[in-house]
């Protein structure tokens, strides 16, 4: 049984929040000078952990979504077994 994400929106959207936050992490990690200009700055160490703990959330965020997804999944799956 496939999910269509389309009709749950949250999912989608926690979907999109974690590959952002992935994102947002290696874009800190490749441009380090940008991120301590705009914080006034930063030393270069915080902003090197800023971008692995982004990416670290970002990926954590990712496996939530995907248990989620799997038990959407096995509930849908055990309302057609119910069903049929």
């Amino acid at each position: 049984m496939q999910l269509n994400l389309f009709k749950r929106p949250v999912i989608l959207l926690k979907l999109i929040a974690s590959v952002m936050y992935i994102i947002m992490g290696v874009l800190c990690g490749l441009n380090p000078r940008l991120v301590m200009n705009f914080y006034g700055g930063l030393p270069i160490n915080f902003v090197y952990a800023l971008a692995a703990l982004l990416c670290i959330y970002g990926a954590y965020r990712l496996y939530r979504v995907s248990q989620d997804i799997r038990e959407l999944t096995q509930v849908e799956e055990d309302t057609n077994h119910e069903e049929g």
